[in-house]
């Protein structure tokens, strides 16, 4: 469906954030990267929110303990990046900012980051914080092809979706979706 509301094409990068902390965009990145993993070739996914990716990934019964493999890390700047490789077969990889590592990017380091791990995969998909939350997420948003934004029904605000859209907008980012995520 990601194809068809960007013009028949999977975007090669696409971020998945939260209108406001909490709906589980995080849990919907690794979701969605486990099954474009494979099906769409390469696929990497980056955990710039508060690490509900890596938990997620280390958790839920069928991937539990597949986060085996450390591939060589990533620099780019003051961001070192730990990846991971699922051992399931699945050509997918997990990357995450290092200890001191920031998880708040600026716009320049963005994009260099992006063109590292894209150098690697077919597809990235980086998970962020609430864009209302941290300007890193506009950040994010203005380098990758795509956006989805995550809600959750009966605590996600109206008021928090318009502001998430408006800032996604502001950097003129092509959302192609919203995931109403109801749980695991």
């Amino acid at each position: 469906r990601i194809a068809i509301a960007n013009g028949d094409e999977v975007p090669r990068s696409l971020l998945v954030v939260g209108a406001e902390g909490g709906e589980g965009s995080g849990t919907v990145a690794a979701k969605l990267a486990l099954v474009l993993a494979g099906r769409a070739g390469r696929v990497t996914v980056a955990d710039f929110g508060d690490g509900e990716v890596a938990r997620f990934l280390r958790t839920w019964r069928p991937t539990a303990a597949m986060l085996g493999t450390k591939s060589r890390p990533l620099r780019s700047g003051d961001i070192t990046l730990d990846r991971f490789q699922l051992t399931s077969g699945r050509p997918l990889s997990l990357a995450e900012p290092r200890g001191s590592s920031p998880r708040s990017v600026r716009f320049e380091a963005a994009r260099p980051v992006m063109e590292l791990l894209l150098a690697e995969a077919d597809i990235l998909i980086v998970h962020g914080r609430p864009p209302s939350f941290s300007p890193d997420a506009l950040a994010w948003a203005r380098v990758v092809a795509a956006a989805v934004l995550v809600v959750r029904p009966e605590h996600t605000k109206r008021a928090s979706v318009v502001s998430a859209l408006q800032g996604l907008d502001l950097v003129h980012t092509n959302v192609v979706g919203a995931v109403l995520h109801t749980g695991r």
